[in-house]
């Protein structure tokens, strides 16, 4: 007959025995594994593991009295996380569905609310909230992921003389360089119509534009002179690198580097991720113009509003600053 040794579970630890724990570590600091004070103690070994790993990462020795405040401490703040039953009538309510309106997201309100109050609320619980008390605004403001993205078929086109994102400079890659743009274009079915968004890799400040074409102008050459503008509104001397992908829209690449001496350097194609920066900004802004809306009503004014919301979102990446902020600086 074979008899099974049950470990004993995870459980909190009393303050009696956090003293234990703190007794045989003074006593025995070398010759005691953390399986040896588990046994002693009564408790699962991953229980003390957890326990001694809040002090390694404050580099201080285990101290019963300050680990059991920093128990009672953080019990007292779960127990302030609010439900989403809750929020219906109060301050929060408020605030969830200002933002929201705002067309920020439900992590974005989360890490806002969180900053400035005591009480905590997740995303989940804000996504639950809305779910059940506002499920017309689901639609509305917040983007839906679960669609799976539809991989077109594409013609090959050659770009003459392009110059390969492999040769593009190593510290490129590093987000904390300013100045390396990226760009890219939203063209509507008709294919006379679209919308140019320039992204800058630090701050993901974002610059967007429309464009509509006549019958006679060629769609390369009116996108390289627009180019040439933004780069004269955000002193071109300062630009380091431009990054595109291979629409044929930027065919007229050269024009840009000649007139400005920036360099221009094209991802590899059906390599979205080279330039995932800009894909998701098109993202955010697909949020507002979703591809069955027609790019023919669109003004450059109402345009500018939806970039500004965007621009305006605090970002996680920037540590909780909006790109407004980090680019104004």
């Amino acid at each position: 007959m074979t008899l099974l040794y049950k470990l004993p579970q995870m459980q909190h630890l009393t303050y009696e025995k956090r003293v234990r724990i703190q007794s045989l570590i003074f006593d025995h600091p070398w010759s005691l594994s953390q399986s040896a004070i588990a046994k002693i103690v009564k408790v699962s070994k991953g229980t003390i593991s957890n326990e001694l790993k809040r002090f390694k990462q404050n580099y201080t020795p285990y101290n019963a009295q300050i680990a059991q405040d920093m128990a009672d401490e953080k019990r007292k703040k779960a127990n302030k996380i609010i439900h989403w039953r809750t929020i219906v009538w109060s301050e929060l309510e408020e605030y969830i569905v200002d933002k929201i309106q705002a067309y920020r997201s439900p992590e974005q309100i989360s890490m806002t609310w969180n900053e400035l109050h005591w009480d905590n609320i997740s995303r989940s619980t804000i996504y639950d909230y809305i779910y059940q008390y506002h499920p017309e605004r689901k639609k509305q403001y917040l983007r839906r992921k679960w669609k799976k993205y539809k991989h077109g078929i594409a013609h090959k086109v050659k770009i003459l003389n392009r110059i390969s994102i492999d040769e593009r400079p190593k510290e490129v890659e590093d987000m904390n360089n300013e100045w390396h743009l990226e760009w890219d274009t939203i063209i509507w079915d008709n294919k006379s119509d679209c919308i140019i968004t320039i992204v800058d890799r630090k701050t993901s400040f974002l610059r967007a534009m429309v464009v509509k074409l006549k019958p006679w102008e060629d769609l390369s050459v009116v996108v390289s002179t627009l180019m040439w503008n933004v780069l004269s509104w955000v002193r071109r001397e300062l630009v380091q690198t431009l990054t595109l992908d291979n629409g044929t829209e930027f065919a007229d690449h050269e024009y840009i580097t000649l007139r400005s001496w920036t360099k221009v350097y094209f991802a590899h194609p059906y390599h979205s991720r080279e330039r995932g920066l800009n894909e998701n900004t098109n993202g955010l802004l697909r949020q507002f113009l979703p591809k069955w809306i027609s790019f023919r009503e669109l003004t450059q004014e109402t345009l500018d509003s939806y970039v500004e919301l965007i621009n305006t979102r605090p970002r996680k990446k920037l540590k909780r600053k909006s790109p407004m902020d980090v680019f104004g600086k």
